[in-house]
């Protein structure tokens, strides 16, 4: 506390703003001990300020948290809300896909397509013009058309000839 009170007067002694500082520091707290030659008067207000400083600073952080964990409760509402309601939208484009892929199960697709749901749900910014649905239809699709990529064994052209050579025996 000595070496505090000896630090605040060569403070004062080399920069007389400092003591100006001070004294406004110490009218805001409604302190009129400032005087120019006492530092214990100079480590009260400053004491005062810190703790008035802290004490504002806690009360901010309070109401941030408080707001953020609002904020946070509305968002995973409204995550939950959109799952709910376009997990059908996963369905349809995983039933249409296995359509034309009848070598991958559906369910694995519908799993993919999720993951690909939670991944626009994320990613959809609210202030956007399209739709959510437009949005999500490319990002479920996309995510499904991956899992059939990285799943496939074969080559891209190796299925295109699979293919052809199914359409000519059938159509024989």
């Amino acid at each position: 506390m000595q070496q505090m009170s000896n630090d605040l007067t060569r403070i004062v002694d080399r920069d007389p703003d400092s003591l100006q500082a001070l004294r406004r520091i110490a009218d805001q707290l409604g302190c009129d001990r400032i005087e120019a030659g006492s530092p214990e008067s100079l480590n009260d207000v400053l004491a005062v300020r810190r703790r008035t400083i802290a004490a504002i600073m806690a009360t901010r952080a309070i109401e941030i948290n408080a707001t953020v964990t609002a904020e946070s409760r509305k968002l995973a509402a409204r995550h939950e809300t959109l799952l709910r309601e376009h997990s059908g939208l996963v369905r349809r484009i995983a039933y249409h896909l296995f359509r034309r892929r009848n070598y991958v199960n559906v369910e694995d697709l519908i799993q993919a397509g999720m993951v690909g749901l939670l991944e626009a749900i994320r990613g959809h910014r609210l202030d956007t013009a399209g739709s959510f649905e437009a949005y999500a239809s490319g990002q479920i699709r996309g995510a499904m058309l991956d899992f059939v990529r990285t799943s496939d064994w074969s080559l891209r052209s190796v299925r295109r000839g699979l293919r052809s050579i199914e359409e000519a025996n059938s159509a024989s």
